[in-house]
């Protein structure tokens, strides 16, 4: 209705990979929907919530959704999605400028049913995770970087999963002031990673920082400029493409890497 926001999300079919046809339903989540994912299975998507909720939504059809389990987390604003590459847990970012901000993690179970881990890995200003291919308990998040106090000048961590969650296993600076990425691009063959800086008020702005992973080492090999209002950045399953979005000019840059 005009004025409020609405809580459903609609089913349609891919046909022959070229042709979307409505013929589905929609389904009232409860919450204002702002990501969602499928397990890589397909049983199943996960809807993430601008009040905090997350829920997994059974999909054996387009005319056939229905919920399987709902679990809340703290109010999210602008937040991420990210799935483990196996699809058994997923890991939301919440961007927030104290403790309360960094990465959740709900366990997925192979029913769609939820559980939202009691510790989460507190970070401010979380913007970007991605897992490096071919190391599954290992990623890169971009975040934690303030010119208030407590400072902090590292942008870009590396984190690695165990038995206690996430643990921070190095911190980089790679941009020097302000950092405002909507999200980042790995190499499938977990080589490269690129990192958009379209934040206005920085002196890098407008810039892309590409970095090659060593181990676990992140080093700059390559900075391109003049990328105005850099937002998401990208990988073609071809392993030498890549996307970039820029949201003011209207534009989508592809490079070959």
């Amino acid at each position: 209705r005009p004025g409020v926001n609405g809580q459903d999300i609609s089913g349609m079919t891919l046909r022959n990979g070229d042709t979307l046809r409505n013929d589905g339903m929609r389904l009232d989540v409860g919450d204002r929907p702002m990501r969602i994912a499928f397990v890589p299975w397909g049983r199943f998507a996960l809807v993430l919530g601008e009040a905090g909720t997350l829920t997994s939504v059974a999909t054996p059809s387009a005319g056939a959704l229905a919920i399987i389990d709902t679990v809340a987390m703290p109010n999210l604003g602008a937040a991420e999605l990210v799935l483990s590459p196996d699809g058994r847990r997923v890991h939301v970012l919440r961007t927030d400028v104290d403790d309360g901000g960094g990465v959740y993690t709900v366990e997925v179970a192979c029913d769609g049913t939820l559980a939202v881990l009691e510790d989460h890995f507190s970070l401010r200003l979380v913007q970007g995770l991605g897992f490096v291919p071919g190391r599954p308990d290992t990623a890169v998040l971009v975040g934690g970087q303030a010119v208030f106090e407590p400072l902090d000048d590292d942008d870009l961590r590396l984190l690695r999963w165990g038995v206690d969650g996430w643990t921070q296993v190095a911190a980089f600076d790679i941009f020097q002031d302000f950092i405002d990425a909507g999200a980042i691009g790995l190499s499938g063959d977990g080589g490269l990673v690129m990192v958009p800086n379209g934040a206005a008020f920085s002196e890098e702005g407008g810039q892309v920082s590409v970095l090659a992973i060593d181990g676990d080492r992140l080093t700059e090999v390559a900075r391109l400029r003049n990328l105005v209002d850099a937002r998401q950045a990208r990988f073609a399953p071809d392993g030498v493409t890549a996307l970039l979005s820029r949201f003011e000019p209207g534009r989508m840059t592809i490079f070959r890497v």
